[in-house]
């Protein structure tokens, strides 16, 4: 055996050591360069990424470096990222501009489909379930600076998606996204009354009963019509006075706030009253029938409504109950608003009108210049007894005409000549009446002397363009029948007078 110097195994024992060394050291740095890999591993996103190769003097550089997913090698020649880049512009145009980050949103379309939209909002987004009317149609351009809560996310849909003339109807945890025009066909929520507080915005439509106080329905259907979204519906009840509104759930609330400012206790003294006019001068019915003509319209049909009048005249002459006549216009147009109604009372002669108080005015004011007294004339009658002696021998007609009162005179006592074509030219003109009293002065000397007795001098007012008749008499009982019993002697007389 060969034995080597002491310094020989020394040399021997430190190059050994060396190498141990040097050994352990290249272990220890290992195991942190393949960790960092497997982390750079962890972060790629599930598309390939390219990795250049690493050498020597890349080892001081180690988050740089990128590892390959397993069974995804990169093609020779091809830029991973620009790769990954068209994948991502191959996805639909909404999906790629929403971002969900801890219970808040960032949204961000530019001219997007509003399928795409609803497709990302409601199934990625608010995670529910959808059903979307194949009608529904649209471009959507919406950006928000800052984020926007969950909870806001369907209010901020339901503005976008009004815009479209779309709106939202929830049904059994069901989103039924639908025109809006189809709200009253669909089977949203109704809710009856006219608080504005009580609507929340949750984004979606609902159908709206609204009482109408003050106002006409039909007035403020007319005013809030123009305030709808586009495609919504409004219907007028005109029997219980209310209107109906189906839109979504922000613009019923807004038109509420409307009807609370338009129709409040204000409008009261605007709307429709009862108004009575006392006729003074004329007839109710006939004044009443004028007005209709001139504020209803040509056409105006009268209906008959029966009413009993209680009062202490119809009590005691038991008179038939009378009749106020009622009109509503037809055909011309009117010249006061359509719930205007005029009747007449014949029983307190008065004009019964039901309008506004605008109405009224210029109703009044028609009234005061029909309702005029009338010309009239005093008709004057004498019936008196003549005695046929000496110069009334001949008759009275015959004493009046002769040439002692030195006028050209002519009475006839005949009822023919009564009629105005039979009477005379000149001279006198009715019995018993003339410009100079002549025929009363005669009778009136003829009483005197005991030649003649007025028995009568009965006289009526006329009105012009009226009918007056005088009936002068005397109340004569006539037996109509006479009845014997037999049990009484006096007879038992029906006695009329």
């Amino acid at each position: 055996m060969k034995a080597y110097p002491n310094n020989y195994l020394s040399k021997l024992s430190h190059v050994f050591f060396s190498v141990m060394l040097v050994f352990a050291l290249i272990c220890f740095i290992s195991e942190p360069v393949t960790a960092q890999e497997a982390s750079s591993q962890e972060q790629v996103t599930g598309f390939p990424e390219q990795l250049s190769k690493q050498d020597a003097n890349t080892s001081e550089q180690p988050s740089e470096q990128l590892a390959l997913p397993t069974g995804q090698p990169s093609e020779q020649g091809v830029n991973p990222i620009e790769q990954h880049q068209e994948q991502k512009a191959e996805s639909p145009s909404a999906e790629k501009n929403v971002e969900i980050a801890r219970g808040s949103v960032v949204l961000n379309f530019d001219d997007a489909d509003v399928y795409e939209v609803i497709q990302t909002i409601f199934g990625q987004v608010l995670k529910v379930n959808y059903i979307v009317d194949p009608r529904v149609k649209g471009r959507v351009t919406f950006r928000s600076i800052a984020p926007v809560a969950q909870k806001n996310v369907l209010p901020i849909m339901e503005v976008i998606l009004r815009l479209n003339g779309i709106a939202v109807v929830e049904e059994s945890d069901l989103y039924r996204i639908i025109l809006i025009n189809d709200i009253s066909k669909e089977p949203s929520d109704v809710q009856i009354g006219r608080d504005s507080s009580s609507i929340s915005l949750d984004g979606k439509a609902l159908l709206q009963v609204v009482p109408v106080r003050y106002m006409q329905s039909s007035d403020l259907v007319e005013l809030l019509k123009q305030f709808l979204s586009e495609n919504a519906v409004m219907i007028d009840v005109p029997m219980s006075n209310q209107i109906i509104i189906a839109d979504t759930d922000a613009n019923v609330k807004r038109l509420l706030k409307l009807v609370e400012i338009f129709d409040n206790e204000q409008q009261k003294k605007k709307g429709p009253q009862v108004f009575v006019y006392p006729v003074q001068n004329g007839k109710a019915k006939d004044i009443a029938t004028q007005l209709q003509q001139i504020f209803l319209g040509e056409k105006a049909v009268s209906k008959e409504i029966k009413a009993t009048v209680s009062t202490s005249r119809t009590k005691q002459k038991n008179e038939t109950p009378k009749q106020i006549s009622v009109t509503s216009a037809g055909g011309t147009e009117a010249l006061v608003s359509g719930i205007t109604r005029i009747y007449s009372d014949e029983t307190l002669n008065a004009i019964i009108i039901l309008s506004t108080p605008e109405d009224y005015e210029i109703i009044k004011d028609a009234i005061v210049k029909i309702d005029l007294v009338p010309r009239q004339v005093m008709i004057e009658g004498m019936i008196a007894q003549i005695v046929l002696k000496d110069n009334l021998s001949f008759g009275l007609a015959w004493y009046i005409n002769s040439t002692k009162f030195g006028a050209d005179m002519t009475l006839s006592f005949n009822p023919e000549s009564l009629n105005p074509t039979n009477f005379p030219g000149t001279g006198l003109r009715l019995v018993g009446v003339d410009s100079g009293n002549a025929v009363r002065t005669v009778i009136s000397a003829l009483a005197t002397e005991s030649k003649a007795k007025l028995l009568a001098a009965p006289h009526i007012l006329v009105s012009d363009n009226r009918e007056a008749s005088i009936q002068v008499g005397q109340q004569v009982p006539i037996v109509t029948s006479e009845t014997f019993g037999s049990t009484t002697v006096a007879p038992q007389r029906t006695i009329q007078y």
